[in-house]
């Protein structure tokens, strides 16, 4: 677990601070995560997961759980990338089950970025765009995103696949901080964010 971990410090150098949750929760800096288990539906025909269904209605579910002005985002971390294409094509069923026409969906592999269906430039480019972008949107991962990789706005995650402790923690934590914009300039959280 270590080596696979920010904790190792051969790779990434000396912990420079650690502040536990019983102090960041209090104080703003880190949401407590509310955890819910969903039952992950098959196809009709034979014993596939139904991934674009389960996606969509725990996108939905989690919509239920925020604030109507916050634009929610949900980073989904996937089994295997073998599947992306085939969830990126259920797009318009993702958008009727979630009620919107407008949600996005997003997909990232080690070396390919893709925002409802048509490729990006880079990684970077489509971090930003997921960053930045007003509407609702689900990001899918394998590993890409586990560790080390800020991603703001992220209101919930779901996890498809098996998972040590700490890169469940960390991706857990996507959706356990806040966003930038209640943050202020002196590090304090704005109230009622």
């Amino acid at each position: 677990a270590q080596e696979e971990s920010m904790d190792n410090i051969d790779m990434f150098g000396d912990i420079i601070a650690e502040v536990p949750p019983s102090e960041l929760i209090p104080s703003g800096y880190v949401v407590p995560p509310r955890l819910r288990t969903i039952n992950i539906k098959n196809k009709s025909v034979g014993n596939t997961p139904d991934y674009a269904t389960c996606i969509a209605e725990t996108f939905k579910d989690q919509m239920s759980f925020a604030h109507k002005k916050f634009v929610h985002k949900m980073l989904v971390a996937m089994p295997t990338t073998l599947v992306f294409n085939d969830i990126m094509t259920e797009l318009p069923n993702i958008r009727k089950i979630v009620g919107n026409h407008n949600i996005d969906v997003y997909y990232i592999t080690a070396d390919t970025a893709v925002k409802n269906g048509r490729v990006l430039a880079d990684r970077e480019t489509a971090l930003e765009d997921f960053d930045t972008n007003p509407h609702p949107c689900i990001i899918i991962h394998c590993d890409t995103l586990a560790e080390g990789i800020d991603v703001d706005g992220i209101g919930g995650v779901l996890i498809m696949r098996g998972l040590g402790m700490s890169k469940a923690i960390q991706t857990i934590g996507r959706a356990a901080r806040p966003s930038v914009i209640d943050i202020k300039k002196n590090g304090e959280i704005r109230k009622n964010r």
